[in-house]
């Protein structure tokens, strides 16, 4: 069966979105019966007949496991679909497991999906899941699966925009890669230059001055880590004056997020200086000259919307070009979101680093 009414597609399109968005305890087997397979019938794909196969056999040699899906053109297996439980973390150990089943099998585009996540590899990208992942997108509310999955419709496979998109994304990744090299590498270069031109100009002054003291007190002064440092604790001034406390986002059904948010705060504090924080009626937004990032507390979770170099990857990150437009900023490409107080971790703050350095200099 497939949709060629677009007012059914769109009927079937907000059928979907209002589960996503107001179930939260699907079991895999209706995720995959109310959310995926209708939104794999939007993107075009047959899913009655020979062209979506359900429990694919996959031959692993001594041992035979199942895949969830392998959707077909000509029969020609084209996509691996892996699926699990709405909200079930999507972890690398189900990455791994996806992208075997497209290196046994022979398919190249691997997805790993809850409904509301989907990850997209290339089985060919490399050994691990980072080598071989071409996109993270999330479905959320004013993002339609019809736009935010479009490089996976039947007809993107057909014409190769999944290639090219996945082309696209091995570059950015590469380009990333070799450009934060080359930049740490040039840190460390000045680092040395500078403290060994110091040094020749102070000792007779101070003849007591290491190269290595004098070394970590240029990093210092530059603003750059070094990462055998202990990193200092910078005072962090009390709010900005607002008829919205910060204590007024956490009030009632919100409060799972104070904890969280208070580790936030308090991790930020030890990594930046001079960074003042101001709270509004919708968000708390952290900033020195420009605003760097932005908190929006839920239920069960807080937001972190950020501003990172294009194509950066990782597990919780969410991002694309018109990712501002729909949280409203729009300086913002990125969305984190922090489930609980452990994710406040050195990943985190690397990436609001990044996205302070960024905005820092606009």
């Amino acid at each position: 069966m497939m949709f060629t009414d677009l007012n059914a597609i769109r009927e079937l399109e907000s059928q979907v979105m209002q589960i996503l968005l107001n179930e939260n305890n699907l079991n895999e087997e209706s995720t995959k019966q109310r959310i995926i397979e209708p939104i794999l019938t939007i993107l075009g794909w047959h899913i009655f007949g020979n062209e979506l196969q359900r429990e694919y056999n996959i031959d692993r040699g001594q041992r035979q496991e199942k895949a969830d899906y392998v959707a077909s053109i000509d029969h020609i297996p084209r996509l691996i679909i892996e699926a699990k439980a709405l909200n079930e973390k999507l972890k690398e150990s189900h990455a791994r497991q996806v992208i075997g089943y497209g290196k046994f099998s022979d398919i190249r585009w691997c997805i790993l999906t809850n409904g509301k996540n989907w990850n997209i590899y290339d089985a060919k990208g490399g050994r691990e899941p980072k080598d071989c992942i071409v996109l993270e997108i999330e479905i959320q509310e004013g993002i339609l699966p019809s736009n935010a999955l479009k490089s996976i419709s039947r007809d993107s496979v057909i014409n190769g925009k999944l290639d090219k998109t996945a082309g696209e994304s091995r570059f950015s990744s590469k380009l990333e890669t070799n450009l934060s090299r080359i930049m740490q590498e040039l840190r460390d270069e000045t680092i040395k230059k500078a403290a060994n031109r110091i040094y020749n100009r102070m000792k007779k002054d101070f003849p007591e001055i290491t190269r290595n003291e004098l070394k970590k007190n240029v990093a210092s002064f530059l603003r750059i880590n070094i990462a055998s440092e202990k990193e200092p604790v910078f005072p962090m001034p009390p709010p900005e004056p607002s008829e919205y406390s910060i204590d007024y986002h956490f009030e009632n059904k919100y409060s799972y997020g104070r904890p969280i948010f208070d580790e936030l705060q308090k991790s930020i504090q030890k990594t930046l200086e001079g960074i003042r924080i101001s709270s509004a009626k919708y968000y708390i937004a952290f900033r020195k000259k420009n605003i760097f990032a932005v908190v929006h507390s839920y239920q069960d979770h807080i937001d972190v919307l950020l501003r990172l170099p294009l194509g950066k990857k990782g597990s919780r990150i969410n991002w694309g070009k018109d990712s501002g437009k729909n949280w409203g900023w729009s300086w913002v490409n990125t969305r984190l979101i922090l489930n609980d107080k452990e994710d406040v971790d050195d990943e985190l703050i690397d990436l609001i680093k990044e996205s302070y350095a960024l905005r820092r200099n606009l």
